[in-house]
């Protein structure tokens, strides 16, 4: 009760719609992520202005505080050495990176901050692509927009646009490399040219949208099965006609859902403030499976009757996929490994040895091959075992 009446005292709202107006962000102005310049070579260069048209809305980070008082714990980390148990600073540490099993290479301060550093800040060009060729898949980020800033360049707003007008009309994109700031890694960049448009009275600004395109390493060849079964004509109009009945004009944009984890983080404050039982969370990306089937039920039960077979229930649950065996030289499943045969103990003086003391001169595997020729248990340690031995065999 302590924390929840000192959040009712900070935020002091008169009701509903002022705590709401409060806790959930409203409609961010632009804003500038960074000002860089645009090097279309070693003489010339265009100054822009970088925007985020998207960026993921998130939960504010979560606070550490004390039970009894509320009050922020700062968290601080303070390395000792193993050894001799001193504090170390900044200067004593050294970073390393581990390679194989065993051999790790450790790295002064200063290799550190050159392997970090890959040149200045800008866009640097590269080349030109037909539009074509970029594929939506590359398209592994939020993309950024870009527009002409005379505060970086003077002049940039003519050269800009120029390239602008000239790309749109050839349907090219430009291929840049981004550092974004010092100590960031460089990204691979396509610059897409939108032409300024006014539409119903909405205008569409010129730029160019940043689209991060993803290195060869990062690109992963998915399995394909070539012997997949295909649709028929008629498995295909059934579906069609499933989509015909389900469009609507009335389908919201899909710019008006909410986040449904920050709505119901935001129904919890509230029920946390106003002393309410239980938060109601609307989840506005819930399937209507009532209104799907009013409007096209007889269409889903034929496109269904057509694919699956008759037994075919969607609510069992499906058989766990089998284990995929690896292949051999040859090309077919996984060789199996043949099974090892069990030591021959029989020519050991097992009597002998326990009296002499010497059973510690085996190996854990021919004891346990003794323990298990007289059916005695093979588990633990090599000193059980030996103990084990010497009790069945006493000298």
């Amino acid at each position: 009760m302590l924390f929840r009446t000192r959040l009712r005292q900070q935020l002091s709202v008169p009701g509903l719609d002022a705590l709401v107006s409060r806790v959930k962000a409203g409609v961010k102005t632009p804003r500038t992520l960074m000002k860089i310049p645009l090097y279309m070579d070693d003489t010339s260069a265009i100054g822009v202005k970088v925007y985020s048209g998207a960026v993921e809305k998130t939960k504010p980070a979560s606070v550490n505080i004390t039970r009894e008082h509320n009050q922020k714990v700062d968290t601080v980390t303070t390395h000792y050495c193993p050894k001799t148990d001193v504090q170390l600073t900044g200067k004593e540490l050294k970073r390393s990176a581990k390679f194989g099993k065993q051999t790790a290479v450790v790295f002064e301060q200063k290799e550190v901050a050159e392997m970090k550093t890959f040149g200045k800040p800008g866009l640097y060009l590269m080349g030109f692509k037909p539009k074509a060729r970029l594929k939506l898949q590359y398209n592994v980020k939020n993309s950024k927009f870009l527009r002409p800033d005379e505060t970086v360049i003077e002049g940039s707003s003519a050269l800009f646009n120029a390239l602008l007008a000239r790309l749109a009309a050839r349907e090219q994109v430009a291929i840049c490399r981004l550092v974004a700031r010092y100590n960031s890694p460089p990204d691979f960049v396509g610059l897409i040219p939108q032409i300024e448009k006014v539409v119903d009275g909405v205008t569409t600004p010129g730029g160019f949208h940043m689209v991060y395109i993803p290195y060869a390493d990062d690109m992963r060849k998915l399995p394909y099965d070539s012997e997949a079964p295909k649709a028929s004509g008629e498995q295909i109009g059934a579906m069609k006609d499933i989509i015909r009945k389900l469009a609507s004009e009335k389908f919201p944009a899909l710019d008006k859902y909410e986040n449904y984890s920050l709505a119901k983080f935001h129904k919890y404050i509230e029920a946390m403030v106003f002393n309410r039982d239980e938060a109601v969370v609307t989840d506005t990306m819930e399937m209507d499976t009532a209104g799907m089937e009013q409007k096209a039920g007889p269409e889903i039960a034929a496109f269904t009757e057509l694919v699956y077979p008759p037994e075919y229930d969607p609510s069992a649950k499906p058989k766990p996929a089998s284990k995929r065996k690896a292949k051999d030289d040859s090309g077919g499943g996984a060789a199996k490994k043949p099974k090892k045969e069990p030591l021959d103990v029989s020519g050991l003086d097992v009597k002998g040895m326990v009296a002499a003391g010497t059973l510690k001169k085996l190996k854990v595997t021919e004891i346990r091959a003794i323990l298990s020729s007289i059916g005695q248990p093979t588990t633990g340690k090599k000193a059980d075992l030996i103990e084990r031995v010497e009790s069945t065999f006493p000298a």
